[in-house]
């Protein structure tokens, strides 16, 4: 940025001036011939692009996000019922109840992979490990694909 000696001028080239890399981003190397009209609509479309490539990663981050926040939701309940199950829980009482109702259709579909093994009063249930490990990889699975289709450049 060039130097003058008038303070007010200063502060205007200050405010407007952009840094090289940006100058760079927005059309390329500097012009010589361009006149001041053509290089401030240049950096206002530059900026233009810039702010629509933040807004759709940051959609895309808020869809992401709330994929995980879903995935990781439901391997929490599956955990917790991983964990009742284990330690012998009473499927009478409210709570386990309640758990072992809303995880029922998630680890429906992996029912009968492996046999169940009684370990004295609790019961260790490889469908629910195996229903973690395939939503966890969904979950992530999900979001790779909302990344490879909606990120890319204009």
């Amino acid at each position: 940025m060039t130097r003058t000696n008038n303070p007010s001028e200063e502060r205007i080239m200050s405010e407007t001036a952009i840094t090289d890399v940006e100058r760079r981003g927005a059309r390329g190397a500097p012009d010589s011939g361009t006149t001041a009209s053509e290089s401030s609509e240049r950096t206002l479309r530059a900026y233009e692009i810039h702010d629509s490539v933040a807004e759709r990663r940051l959609r895309i981050y808020r869809i992401n996000r709330v994929t995980y926040f879903i995935f990781g939701l439901l391997e929490g309940l599956i955990a917790i019922r991983f964990l009742l199950k284990l330690f012998g829980a009473n499927p009478n009482a409210p709570f386990t109840a309640l758990m072992y109702g809303v995880t029922e259709p998630f680890i429906a579909f992996f029912r009968n992979i492996f046999p169940a093994s009684n370990s004295g009063v609790g019961v260790l249930e490889p469908e629910a490990v195996m229903a973690f490990i395939i939503y966890a990889l969904l979950g992530w699975a999900i979001g790779q694909v909302v990344l490879l289709v909606f990120d890319r450049e204009p």
